[in-house]
């Protein structure tokens, strides 16, 4: 019996020895189970822990053999109660406790709970198990508080040696990371004496300066410096070394050894009364790339990228300079706005990158004619404004304005293209025209208007007297912006009914203006000007953005299956970007591109023939139907009709209004009818406004017409009313009663 208990212990002094060298605490908690299974003579063990800072228990050990998953002890159960209890709890037949879940029975005859608990310390149980009815013997009692006792120092004692080895192994980490700091770091820190001399520098210095540290030590700060920034840095030093601790910041520019200037940013302290110290600590950081990145910051903010040239940022500040001096020392100054002609031409034939090639040598030309003192700023587009310091009369600007106008017209070559250039001038006076930067600039402006008008390569003085017309046209373009920006263009639709059945094929889009003076405007009174401001292509953008966005809420709303025209101009239609656009809002909208109709003019087909075919061919691939819009008009081929790909010509209305009463109207609408029949193409009549018009077009065998005498322009909530009016609206279906039963 005494060699029995012997050798247990020897069992168990072997695991309190297998811990101190395991590589965790699961692998102490597993030895402990498996010596206690042993010990024990039990068939099989498991271990739950739980840590001060665990709410449940977790499964940390299960022996192979264990026949069953465990699971987390129950609050009322009896692995609980020996853990908060720190006593052993014996279950010789454990299937007479009452509350043993009845899956378990099988497996569990015999079971012991020992709590890890010495003292103060708990970190769990191991739940030993018996296949078997199993007595427990005092001496086996006896073992399991001492397997219990000895499980928990061991993992007390293991906790320790982690502990402080984890500090121990930090310590060292952190030896060793501020030693990689120090030696990687490029930052220099360096300890100088009152005298400015270097005391001691980490190695860091090398990469700034380009000098080794050990070659700087002894050496005078002030040797590096640049002479102009000399200055600073002494005072600076002179007054830290008045106060204790006190510490200055500053920057300063310094030779490095390839013979270039960098900067540095210095944060000096003063050192002189630590005992370990007793100099001035310098942090010293190289910020030469940050100084070119504010300097390039800087200049990007007050210049234009593409010519180089001061932007109208930086012009605002200098003529408002230029006009304070001008007040002191009574003098005149000018601002010329500059416009070249029809560059929109060149962007939308050649590509923006011809385009910019254009506008930087446009602006090498500019310059050229101009004095030193003079500035020329490219205020955006192809719109340049210059200003004329201290001139003696308005004469002085009109020179300029002609050698400007001079050297524009010199010819560019760029490959293939030949280019002849113009510009067009608008001349403000400084004081007679304005007396600060807003009035004189809009009254450049104006001038810049009169210009045009009087046909365009050429300058013009502002003149109150005759410039009433340009200041109206310049009011109603600003008014035009913001209308685009506040939303007060919307569009209207106008019905295109089938002439034999009367059935709607086609709504058009019409843009209408709720001008907040003026009151409702039609297309007529502001379009043109829209072509000529280039703002046109922000229009058609709306209408096709809106137009398919209306037909997708009508389709919701149970409307009849019809099309949707827009009307597209000239710039639209050879915008480079309006292909990729068309496409990207009829994804965005989710209509399908079957249900979309654009109309060009017959003007605009003929325009570019290589650019109409292919943006033809291009819409067709889409699914887009196309229309060739105010057709009679202009001066169309039949050979290049039959090779575009279009659906529909639409005769102008200027022939439909006196197909009636004159016979050569009437006889231009026939043939037109019957050229379409011949081509396999539909023809609208536009412009439909009596009964006998509509009559007659049927008769001729026309497709479809629009017009007055069919309907106006109607706004979207119009529309339903108008569909009800004339029976097109699809008949709901009375709803079904439910079925009872």
């Amino acid at each position: 019996m005494q060699e029995n208990i012997k050798k247990n212990f020897n069992r168990l002094n072997q695991a309190v020895l297998k811990s101190v060298g395991a590589a965790n605490e699961r692998q102490i908690v597993q030895n402990f189970t498996d010596v206690t299974v042993d010990i024990l003579n039990a068939n099989y063990g498991f271990s739950f822990f739980k840590d001060s800072t665990e709410k449940e228990f977790r499964l940390l050990y299960k022996d192979p053999r264990t026949p069953f998953e465990p699971t987390p002890p129950r609050t009322d159960g009896i692995t609980q109660k020996a853990f908060d209890d720190k006593m052993p709890i014996y279950m010789s037949d454990y299937t007479q406790w009452d509350k043993l879940v009845s899956e378990l029975k099988p497996y569990i005859k015999g079971f012991v709970a020992i709590p890890i608990a010495y003292k103060n310390t708990n970190y769990g149980t191991f739940n030993i198990c018996y296949n078997n009815v199993h007595e427990f013997t005092d001496d086996e009692k006896d073992l399991c508080v001492l397997i219990g006792h000895s499980a928990a120092q061991a993992i007390t004692i293991y906790r320790l040696l982690a502990s402080e080895q984890a500090a121990r192994l930090e310590a060292e980490n952190q030896k060793s990371r501020f030693q990689a700091l120090v030696e990687n770091s490029y930052d220099i820190i360096a300890l100088i004496s009152p005298e400015g001399q270097i005391l001691d520098m980490t190695p860091s210095a090398a990469k700034v300066s380009g000098y080794k540290s050990a070659d700087l030590i002894n050496k005078k700060i002030t040797e590096l410096v640049l002479e102009e920034d000399l200055p600073l840095l002494r005072s600076h030093s002179t007054e830290i070394l008045q106060v204790p601790q006190s510490s200055k910041t500053l920057e300063f520019r310094f030779w490095h050894s390839d013979g270039s200037v960098r900067w540095l940013e210095a944060t000096l302290v003063n050192m002189m009364d630590h005992p370990g110290v007793g100099s001035i600590v310098a942090n010293l950081r190289d910020i030469t790339e940050r100084k070119f990145s504010e300097q390039t910051i800087l200049h990007q903010a007050y210049h234009d990228s593409l010519t180089g040239l001061p932007n109208r940022k930086q012009f605002g500040i200098r003529v408002e300079q230029a006009i304070e001096a001008a007040k002191r020392h009574n003098r005149k100054m000018a601002i010329m706005f500059l416009d070249m002609d029809r560059f929109k031409s060149i962007n939308d034939t050649l590509g923006h990158s011809v385009g910019d090639t254009v506008l930087k040598l446009a602006a090498t030309r500019f310059k050229s004619c101009l004095r030193a003192e003079d500035t020329i700023a490219r205020f955006g587009g192809d719109e340049f404004l210059i200003l004329l310091n201290e001139i003696h009369s308005g004469g002085e600007a009109v020179k300029v304005a002609e050698k400007i106008l001079k050297a524009s017209s010199i010819p560019v070559q760029l490959g293939a293209h030949t280019f002849h250039p113009s510009v067009s001038i608008g001349i403000a006076i400084y004081p007679y025209d304005g007396h600060d930067t807003h009035e004189l600039k809009k009254h450049a402006d104006m001038a810049l208007y009169r210009a045009k008008e009087k046909g365009r390569n050429c300058y013009s003085l502002y003149n109150p007297s005759s410039d009433t017309h340009a200041s109206e046209k310049l009011a109603l373009e600003n008014d035009l912006r913001r209308a685009l920006a506040e939303n007060q263009v919307s569009l209207y639709y106008q019905p295109i009914v089938n002439l034999k059945t009367g059935k709607l094929m086609a709504m058009e889009a019409l843009a209408r203006w709720q001008h907040p003076v003026k009151g409702l405007l039609s297309p007529a009174e502001f379009i043109p000007l829209a072509e000529e401001t280039g703002l046109i292509l922000r229009f058609s953008e709306y209408a096709l953005k809106a137009t398919c966005r209306q037909y997708i809420d009508w389709e919701a709303m149970g409307f009849p299956q019809f099309r949707m025209a827009v009307n597209l101009s000239a710039q639209s239609f050879a915008d480079s970007e309006f292909l990729e656009q068309l496409a990207r809002i009829l994804q965005e909208s989710a209509m399908d591109a079957g249900n979309l109709e654009v109309e060009i003019t017959e003007s605009v087909a003929m325009s570019n023939l290589e650019t109409t075919s292919h943006n033809l061919k291009q819409l067709k691939k889409m699914g887009v139907r196309i229309s060739i819009d105010d057709f009679g008009t202009g001066y169309s081929s039949l050979s290049y009709l039959k090779r575009f790909p279009i659906h529909n010509l639409k005769i102008d209305r200027s022939f439909v209004r006196q197909c009636i009463v004159n016979e050569q109207d009437a006889g231009i609408v026939r043939t037109i009818v019957s050229m379409a029949r011949t081509l396999n193409l539909k023809v609208i009549a536009e412009g439909v406004e009596t009964d006998q018009q509509f009559n007659f077009l049927a008769g001729l065998g026309c497709d479809a017409a629009q017009g007055y005498y069919i309907s106006p322009p109607m706004a979207p909530e119009a529309v339903a009313g108008w569909l009800e009016a004339k029976k097109l609206l699809p008949k709901k279906e009375p709803a079904q009663e439910p079925v009872k039963i």
